[in-house]
């Protein structure tokens, strides 16, 4: 297949070096639209007020062709989309993320925008995340898992509309107990807004703070099934509309 990777944490973030290697070695040809710099947390944001530069990118592979955009992860998959490939490639993969995307966060989460911003062209796409922050996680086990599941993406026969949110434990392989389709949980954090001063004496915030989400047994949701070492997969559309709700009030007269 050919595949274009992106992600949230900039072109040469160790997650998306690390698939690299294992998908070409599966066959596969790879194309790279990530950002210049780590843009976690962006959510869907588009660059709309500001140039977008894009610089070609040499890996050490030169089979390999990669541009680093001066964008957010939407903006990276949609300048591939629309202006740098003559024809769309057969999957996007997005990842592999440092930290989890489950939960609330898939709404603050760049991996799983450029993802979605892949699924609203109709393309197929996946996001995937290993559940640790450190800057020294060990991304093996989750590239080959990764692969796998993209060998293996025609069989989930997903919408145009449609992608997978996918996320990883961190843990040797032989902890991992399997795969879970699974639906999202809810995610919690102990925010903390910390005032600063700036030289010229005004005021700015700094956030922080500490997930407080505790992982429970619900094999049915991303939160706990990843905390019991499963993969979850997730399947996540663009379509945000609440049809329980829409049915609810549709009669209303005001």
């Amino acid at each position: 297949m050919k595949i274009l990777l992106s992600n949230d944490d900039g072109i040469s973030a160790p997650g998306l070096q690390a698939l690299l290697q294992p998908l070409l070695e599966a066959g596969h040809e790879l194309l790279v639209a990530a950002p210049t710099r780590e843009n976690s947390a962006s959510s869907h944001a588009i660059t709309v007020h500001d140039p977008i530069f894009v610089d070609e990118y040499e890996f050490c592979n030169p089979a390999i062709r990669g541009w680093s955009i001066g964008g957010r992860p939407a903006d990276c998959v949609k300048m591939a989309l629309e202006v740098l490939l003559a024809k769309p490639p057969d999957l996007v993969v997005s990842g592999i993320n440092r930290g989890p995307n489950m939960g609330l966060d898939t709404i603050y989460s760049g991996t799983v925008s450029a993802a979605m911003e892949a699924s609203i062209h109709g393309v197929p796409a996946m996001a995937v995340s290993l559940d640790s922050r450190s800057r020294k996680a060990d991304y093996r086990v989750a590239a080959d898992i990764t692969v796998k599941l993209v060998n293996s993406y025609a069989q989930f026969q997903l919408p145009a509309t449609s992608m997978l949110n996918v996320n990883i434990p961190a843990v040797e392989g032989d902890k991992i107990k399997g795969i879970r389709v699974v639906g999202l949980g809810e995610v919690a954090y102990d925010n903390i807004f910390a005032a600063r001063k700036d030289l010229q004496g005004r005021t700015y915030y700094w956030l922080g703070g500490e997930i407080i989400t505790e992982v429970g047994q619900n094999l049915s949701i991303d939160v706990d099934a990843v905390g019991n070492n499963w993969v979850s997969i997730t399947p996540l559309q663009y379509d945000m509309t609440d049809y329980k709700a829409l049915n609810n009030i549709k009669d209303i007269k005001i």
